[in-house]
C-alpha cells in the first residue's frame, strides 16, 4: 500500500524502492551512506543495476527459444519445454540467491545484479557451440 500524507495542499506518494526513479534511488544511497547504513547502500545499488540487467535478460532467454525452436523435428517438444522452464527456474533462483549475497555483504552490487545473466548467459553460449558443432 502506499503512504499518502497532505503537505500544504499538494499529496506526496512514499514509493517502494523498486518504484522509485532512479534519480529518487541515488538520493536515498546518499542518505543511507550518511547515517552508515551500508546493507542498505548495497541493496539499492542492486536495485539501479538490476534496471539494466533483468531487460537484457530477454535478449538471452530469446535467444534460447530460438535455439530450441529449431532443433531437429525428431526430438521430442516435451524435453525441449522442460529443459527450457528448468532454464527459467535456475534463472529466478539465482536472482534469489544473488539478492541474499548483497544483502549479506557477501558479493558487490553489481556482480549480484548480473550474476544471473552471466550464468545462464554462459549455459546459452555453450548451447550454441554444442548445436553448431554437433552432427545431424
Amino acid at each position: 500500500k502506499y503512504d499518502i500524507s497532505k503537505e500544504l495542499g499538494k499529496f506526496s506518494i512514499n514509493l517502494k524502492d523498486k518504484e522509485s526513479s532512479i534519480s529518487k534511488i541515488k538520493e536515498n544511497i546518499k542518505f543511507f551512506k550518511k547515517r552508515g547504513n551500508y546493507k542498505k547502500v548495497n541493496y539499492l545499488l542492486m536495485e539501479i543495476h538490476k534496471r539494466f540487467a533483468l531487460p537484457f535478460a530477454s535478449v538471452i532467454f530469446v535467444v534460447l527459444g530460438v535455439l530450441f525452436g529449431i532443433r531437429n523435428a525428431r526430438n521430442p517438444k516435451s524435453w525441449t519445454l522442460f529443459i527450457l522452464f528448468t532454464v527459467v527456474f535456475a534463472y529466478y533462483s539465482a536472482i534469489m540467491v544473488s539478492n541474499y549475497l548483497v544483502k549479506g555483504n557477501i558479493i558487490p552490487p553489481i556482480a549480484g545484479s548480473w550474476l544471473p545473466n552471466i550464468l545462464i548467459g554462459s549455459v546459452t553460449v555453450v548451447l550454441i557451440y554444442y548445436f553448431n558443432n554437433r552432427k545431424v
